[in-house]
């Protein structure tokens, strides 16, 4: 496969205005850019027979995706700090999964993905870059649900909100079928959240805060929404 060498220092400058947006410490960033250049490595020497992404520059990679990390991690602190398990839904190429744990690495991190050669791609960069706690499932993320419920639940491009919405809530009347009581589920977008009333936003789940931020690619947006009183 196509080797691409990423110095970290070029990634400590790609990522700085992100950082500094998102309220990430320096020290963090510094420590983290050793780790996040060697998965710029990995996404574009194995993506380039897999196709794993479409960027194929190492910097519209860092400020195009991998900065959405960094502001997830800043809003996970300040919203979800403490989340034993974490479900990621649609994983992918580990975007924003894996470089979030270089900033924020609360508890277990499973990511759901039914592609084989994701899969595959997936375990080799987490085993690459020594991330603890953090493990992929290969299947749908309804099987990954049905096993055990979650404190949080994330996804991006992986299904329309009102599907991904639907498939955290369940059909079982006043309980949430992917989340613990207090759990939440925050969904990646490129436009603005749904009103609170909403019709499409199911019962057992209430709107909550979210973030609007700048990337490299435009505006971003962070959706959540927390599981009501009883389910």
């Amino acid at each position: 496969m196509a080797k691409q060498k990423v110095r970290a220092e070029q990634v400590a400058t790609w990522l700085a205005p992100a950082a500094q947006a998102a309220g990430i410490a320096e020290h963090e960033l510094e420590s983290a850019v050793p780790g996040l250049a060697r998965y710029a490595e990995l996404l574009l020497g194995w993506g380039a027979s897999m196709n794993l992404v479409g960027v194929k520059q190492p910097r519209r990679l860092m400020e195009e995706l991998v900065a959405d990390s960094l502001h997830l991690a800043a809003f996970l602190r300040e919203h979800h700090p403490e989340a034993a398990l974490t479900y990621d839904l649609g994983a992918g190429a580990g975007l924003p999964g894996i470089p979030l744990r270089f900033f924020h690495d609360s508890g277990e991190h499973v990511m759901a993905e039914v592609r084989e050669k994701r899969v595959i791609f997936l375990r080799y960069a987490i085993a690459d870059l020594g991330l603890p706690n953090m493990r992929v499932v290969h299947g749908p993320a309804e099987e990954l649900i049905a096993e055990q419920r979650a404190n949080l639940v994330m996804a991006r491009a992986f299904l329309p909100w009102p599907e991904l919405l639907h498939l955290v809530s369940g059909d079982e009347p006043g309980q949430c079928a992917a989340l613990e009581p207090g759990g939440m589920v925050v969904v990646l977008a490129s436009e603005a959240p749904p009103e609170p009333d909403d019709p499409r936003v199911p019962e057992v789940l209430a709107a909550g805060a979210s973030r609007q931020y700048e990337t490299a690619a435009g505006d971003r947006w962070f959706w959540s929404f927390t599981t009501t009183a009883g389910s």
